[in-house]
Order: C-alpha cells, then structure tokens, then sequence
C-alpha cells in the first residue's frame, strides 16, 4: 500500500500498522486524503482505530508517542508523558529500587529521547548500575548518589530540554574546532568569535583524538554563552571525535567523559545541540587550524609571545614579508599568493630600503635573502633557526664571503644592519653574536 503511495508521489511515512501522509498544503492533502486513502482503505476492508492518530488535517499530531509539530517545526513530548516521567523520577529517587523498576525508567526515557537527546547522557548511571547487578530483575539494588542525582536532574529538567527541530533550523550557530601538538583553536564564523589556547605540559602526550576532543569541551565552555537560546552544531575534521558525540560514547572511557561533559556544558549555556557533522580539515577547517598553531611551523609562524620578545628587543617593524592574511604580524605585509590585505605578491618585487623588514622564511629562501639584504644594504629582523644558516655559510663561500659564527644553537633571531668594519652583523635575542665579513 505504501509503495503504491509513493509510486503516485505521495509523502508517506510508515511504521508497522502506522503511517504519516503529508502534503505542501490543505487542498492537496484533502485531495490525497478523499480520493487515495479513504478508497484504499475501504478497499482492503480495513478499520481506523477511532481513538488513536488523526483522521483531520492538521500541523500537529502524535507519531509514535510524540508530537510532530510542523508549526513550530519541532519534535516534542506530550504533556501527559512528561508529568508521567516526572512522577517516575520522584519514585525511583530513594534509596533502593529493583532492577525491574530501574529498567522501567530506562524504557520510559528511551522512548522519548529523540525529542531530547541529552537525556541518554543521563542514564548511564542507571545503565551501570543495572548491568553490574545481573542477579534477578526483583533483587533490590542500592542507589548511589550519582545516579538519584542523574535520575532526579531528569525529573527537573525534561520539560526544558525536551523539543528537537524537525529540519534544520534557519539559525544555527555553528562551531568549529581544531587541536594540533600543542594547542588548540575554535570560532563561530557566523558571528566571528575565535578562541585559542596551548595544552598543559601533562597534556602534550595525549593522542589526537583525546586533544581534538578537549577543543570542543573548551571551545563549549568558552564561547557557550555568547550562543544561548541558539541551536548549535560542532564540526570537527576529527572522525572519532564525530562518532563519540553523535553516539554518545563508547569504548574510550575518557572520550565518553568528556563527550558527557560536552553536551552537559552546552545544555547549562542555553544552547541545544542541534547536530555534529565531520569536515575536512585542510578546506573547511582552515581558521580552527590556524587557530590552535600556537607555532605554526607549517606556516612559518611566530607564536605572540616570541612576536612580544622581538618587539622588546628590537623596537617593532615596517612590513612583514612572506607571510599570508592568516600570521602577519604588521599591518603592512607582503606573500606568496594573492590574499586578503596583501601589500604585493613577492616580496623580491618591493623595495625594502628605508624602512625595518620581518623576515620569516622558508629554508631555501634564506641564502636568496641574505644575499638581498647585503647587495641591497637594507636592515631586517632575520628569523629563522641557526643550524640552517650555519649550513648557508658554505654558500656564502662560495660567492668569495667568509663568515664566522660565534655561538651555535637550535634556533636564532637575528638584526641585520650595514656597519663601518663589517657588511653586516646579527643579534640573536640571548644577546650572542654572529659577525661575517667580506673575505
């Protein structure tokens, strides 16, 4: 019967003995009602149940025990159920209850949670203590505190909590976040708010999954109340990040805590979790991963607080060349690739006289702009790591320059600048020297 429906372009939604037939207005779904339904029906001989669905037309009837409000679009538990639930809460909130009585509630809570999806986060508690008591449904077990807490908190609450959207909501604010080695990053690009932050030291082992995990714990308790009343969605290129949050845990015990913790968070912020979905990093992440690269060495990023420690020591810059619109550190700035805000694409096309340049560069481009600087005679803050520029004084060799090194190390910070004895000295923020000279 359904398939013929469908075959003649009715919507039609079934369930056993059950069905759901909707239009996109009155005069069609009268039409559908009088000529396909009511003939079908009489034709296999069939009788409604008086008592239960709706023989009228309406924007709100009960599906399955709930109410499907296409009004207000939204899925929603009936009132006479909600003030069951709530009686069955006060009930089992005592001291011992059986097995049989806990699983009761379970089923009671089960069969509405998809109108409230927190709700499930609050029977594992009741779960835990059925399954470590296996020794009859009628053996009475002992309450603990945290699961009357749990049950008593759904008693409370399940008229706030329960109603999810039927199709996605015209608003939804939506959270992106992102955790690398060493930090982490989140924002809403709807409303531009970004927040960022480094792990602890204890924290820096972690696999990823468990700091991707952490972002969005954060992420929530950070920017959550900038969003209340909204409906939210997280995003994460991280998939078992997506799993735990859509299957409200699993076998990683730490994950489901703070999956736990996620959803708690964002219910007491006034926000209802609307949907998770997975992104790609590298395309749809990209202000999330810039977010949490406290030092993007990908990017040829300074972190803030080497940016603080340069401006100290040297007195800030001009222009920052060979960056992008994501890390410049000065307003003027020049890049590779055409961006948003770039000054000149190729930073060799510009003229670096008269003015303090930032230079952060890739490897290869090193011995290019050292020689730049000398043949030029401009001054620039030269950033980059030691061991490399010791292996760039063989280049230099070879172009007839000799130069000596005074201090060796993994990293180093330089200031170039044209003096009467020597073409060109450097400082590195420790105060040591390197000096080279023309041979």
């Amino acid at each position: 019967m359904v398939w013929d429906w469908r075959r003649q372009g009715i919507i039609v939604m079934s369930y056993l003995d059950d069905f759901v037939v909707m239009a996109p207005d009155c005069e069609a779904l009268q039409q559908i009602h009088d000529t396909v339904i009511t003939l079908t029906l009489d034709r296999l001989g069939w009788l409604r149940e008086p008592t239960k669905g709706e023989w009228e037309l309406t924007q709100c009837a009960e599906v399955l025990g709930l109410v499907v409000d296409l009004g207000m679009g939204l899925l929603r538990v009936p009132e006479p159920k909600v003030e069951a639930l709530e009686g069955l809460c006060l009930r089992n909130v005592c001291d011992h209850r059986t097995r049989r009585q806990l699983a009761e509630l379970v089923g009671s809570v089960t069969a509405v949670s998809r109108a409230a999806l927190v709700l499930h986060l609050y029977l594992h508690s009741v779960y835990q203590l059925i399954g470590h008591n296996w020794r009859g449904w009628n053996r009475r077990v002992l309450m603990d505190v945290a699961t009357c807490g749990d049950i008593a908190w759904i008693g409370s609450n399940i008229r706030l909590v329960a109603g999810s959207p039927l199709w996605r909501p015209s608003h939804v604010m939506v959270f992106q976040t992102d955790a690398c080695d060493t930090g982490w990053g989140a924002c809403i690009p709807k409303v531009g708010l970004q927040a960022r932050g480094a792990f602890m030291v204890d924290e820096l082992a972690w696999p990823i999954h468990h700091k991707e995990m952490k972002a969005v714990k954060l992420a929530v308790e950070m920017l959550g109340h900038y969003v209340a009343g909204w409906w939210v969605e997280f995003e994460s290129d991280n998939i078992m990040v997506v799993v735990y949050l859509c299957d409200g845990g699993g076998p990683d015990l730490w994950m489901t805590d703070v999956m736990w913790r996620v959803w708690l968070r964002a219910v007491a912020k006034g926000c209802g979790v609307y949907n998770v979905q997975w992104i790609h990093g590298s395309m749809d992440n990209r202000e999330a991963d810039w977010l949490s690269h406290y030092s993007n060495t990908n990017n040829w990023e300074l972190s803030w607080d080497i940016v603080a420690e340069l401006e100290q020591q040297f007195g800030g810059w001009d222009v920052d060349h060979f960056t992008n619109n994501l890390n410049a550190k000065a307003p003027c700035f020049n890049s590779l690739f055409g961006c948003p805000g770039v000054e000149a694409v190729d930073a060799f096309t510009q003229l670096w006289s008269g003015m303090c340049n930032l230079l952060v560069l890739p490897v290869l481009l090193i011995a290019h702009v050292l020689a730049h600087l000398v043949e030029a005679g401009v001054m620039g803050i030269l950033v980059d790591w030691w061991l490399l520029l010791l292996l760039v004084s063989v280049w230099w060799h070879g172009l007839g320059h000799g130069s000596d090194f005074a201090r060796r190390g993994l990293s180093g910070v330089f200031k170039l600048g044209q003096r009467h004895e020597w073409l060109w000295e450097a400082h590195e923020v420790n105060r040591s020297q390197a000096q080279s000279w023309r041979s």
